[in-house]
């Protein structure tokens, strides 16, 4: 062999090294584009919501959720897609209390309350008729607050205040993320 056969089968090697690499990058990009497509989806806040603006989820903001099953880690804070207790429609709430935590309600007078879910605060509106007490929040469930605090609790953002604790069946999404670059 000659010198010059000798370089040119590393550099060859070295073609065929790069090529598998390149394929391997495109089959991974492609496999967790694939599983992203599976395991999440995107959502788009609706207009109306301003009452996630706490978690710097306004209005219009596009979301990455992901299905709630019994693994999903969920906690004060959390922003979920619930079904309506008794409705065949779904609403964004943010979770503000967990099973077996106290709640204590303390009025304010002219429909508002103050409630205390263990140490954390709401000052908020309480409709007539409220199924939100006092006491132990029941196993599985959880209290849910959408919308406008401040606000009468409506249709449009019907939450604990109206239905009480919200069973875990009945959450259906959790946000993942913001996709703050596209709004």
């Amino acid at each position: 062999m000659s010198k010059d056969g000798d370089s040119v089968a590393p550099v060859q090697r070295i073609d065929r090294i790069r090529r598998t690499v390149r394929r391997l990058v495109i089959a991974g990009v492609l496999l967790g584009v694939a599983w992203f497509t599976y395991r999440y989806d995107v959502y788009t806040i609706p207009e109306d919501y301003h009452g996630l603006e706490p978690q710097h989820m306004g209005p219009g903001t596009k979301v990455v959720m992901t299905d709630v099953d019994d693994d999903t880690v969920l906690g004060p804070g959390s922003i979920v897609l619930f079904r309506v207790p008794g409705a065949k429609t779904d609403a964004f709430g943010v979770i503000v209390g967990m099973p077996g935590e106290m709640v204590r309600i303390e009025d304010l007078s002219r429909g508002r309350a103050r409630v205390m879910i263990e140490d954390r605060e709401e000052d908020l509106v309480l409709p007539p008729g409220s199924r939100l007490k006092q006491g132990p929040i029941p196993d599985a469930h959880f209290l849910i607050f959408s919308g406008d605090r401040h606000l009468v609790v409506n249709a449009i953002h019907p939450d604990s205040r109206i239905f009480g604790p919200i069973p875990r069946g009945a959450l259906r999404k959790k946000v993942v993320t913001s996709l703050w670059f596209l709004n």
